[in-house]
């Protein structure tokens, strides 16, 4: 985030990256992250509830989110990490990979593990995971070492897992992204909209060229949509600040989860929705009133939290849950009953997605951070009394 974003949803901490408290940016993290949900989980729902196909359109478009999510972490990265990157050294690009890592290495690997367990045991008691074949052993590594979309658009052992991957592949190349954001940043605004609409329109190109899993390389995904977050972060900086932006952003979010979603062409539906992500973040970065108060209440900043949780565990959820409450099981039962499962099936993703947070992603991250700034404080001691000493 910016300096120049409303001053009750940002905290500026001396000597550490800015900190800043976004509520309602929180909410948008869950919304997508059910969003994404509710796409994975479309042949449970519709098979528990056929009344509902009718909102299978836009139930479908859910895999976009992941555009979202890509927009929403170029604009806080830029916001944390931009002014140490005018100009990049070593150790601070260490210390940046090593946060990151910390943020979301932990929960994924908790759930890869999970997943190994699961195909191991199901096979030694005779029974077969679904799509076995995408777990492979070289698939277990590319996903254990982070490189599944720097090398094709497989999706992998957790599906949702390979945008981790690519966010790696963001962190790796943050530097020179960073570099090309500080010489955008010093241009005329109209270079910078330039900037962002040709990133918009090579999403498109790039979804129409190569249409696989609905979108472009995942590798030119996150590298369009990362950049464009950045762009964000630049222009939040020079635009104006209200309850206009904040009500035009809510309106932008809702256009987001419908909009996409009608439009048949695939090139011109990801253009789109990569351009109402941006402003999404953009007008709710810098609005306030009523939807951005919403958005930042204590529920949703709750599901915000947990929202990076549930995106990583709801698809192993869903493997055991088709097996404990077996969709044709339930063909004759009445509605409030095949309602009940339906939200049986949300409920527990969402619990399954709070534990991980709880016992994994929140502790591991603290844990790790701590140890490396402790590490990294020694070794700046240790510097300090060899130059002594050589005084």
């Amino acid at each position: 985030m910016s300096d120049s974003l409303a001053p009750a949803a940002l905290a500026e901490a001396k000597g550490e990256p800015r900190k800043y408290v976004l509520r309602h940016l929180n909410g948008v993290r869950i919304i997508a992250a059910l969003w994404v949900v509710a796409y994975h989980y479309q042949p449970q729902i519709y098979g528990l509830l056929p009344e509902l196909k009718f909102l299978s359109t836009l139930t479908g478009a859910g895999y976009l989110a992941v555009d979202l999510f890509f927009v929403l972490s170029g604009f806080i990265i830029c916001y944390q990490y931009l002014g140490r990157f005018t100009r990049p050294t070593w150790r601070g690009y260490g210390s940046f990979l090593v946060k990151r890592l910390a943020r979301i290495y932990p929960a994924h690997l908790t759930v890869l593990l999970a997943l190994a367990a699961l195909v191991i045991g199901s096979s030694a008691i005779g029974t077969k995971v679904s799509d076995p074949d995408s777990y492979s052993v070289s698939g277990f590594f590319m996903d254990l070492f982070l490189l599944r979309s720097w090398v094709g658009d497989s999706q992998g052992w957790n599906i949702p897992a390979w945008s981790l991957s690519a966010e790696w592949l963001a962190y790796a190349l943050y530097p020179a992204i960073a570099l090309g954001a500080v010489w955008l940043s010093s241009k005329r605004p109209s270079t910078l909209f330039f900037a962002a609409g040709l990133i918009v329109i090579l999403e498109g190109v790039a979804t129409w060229i190569y249409p696989s899993s609905h979108m472009p390389v995942p590798a030119a995904r996150i590298l369009l949509a990362f950049s464009l977050g950045c762009l964000v972060y630049l222009a939040s900086k020079k635009f104006p600040h209200g309850q206009l932006a904040g009500w035009l952003g809510a309106l932008a979010l809702i256009a987001l989860l419908i909009v996409p979603a009608l439009i048949p062409i695939g090139g011109i539906r990801a253009s789109v929705a990569l351009l109402l992500s941006a402003l999404v973040i953009l007008l709710l970065a810098t609005g306030s009133g009523r939807p951005v108060r919403a958005l930042g209440s204590k529920t949703m900043n709750t599901g915000g939290l947990i929202s990076f949780s549930l995106y990583l565990a709801h698809v192993p959820a869903l493997m055991i849950l088709v097996r404990l409450l077996p969709v044709e099981r339930f063909d004759d039962g009445s509605l409030p009953v095949r309602a009940g499962v339906a939200a049986l099936y949300l409920v527990l993703a969402v619990v399954a997605g709070s534990i991980l947070y709880r016992l994994v992603e929140k502790p591991a991250h603290r844990l790790i951070v701590s140890a490396y700034e402790k590490r990294a404080g020694q070794d700046l001691d240790n510097a300090a009394v060899r130059v002594s000493l050589r005084g």
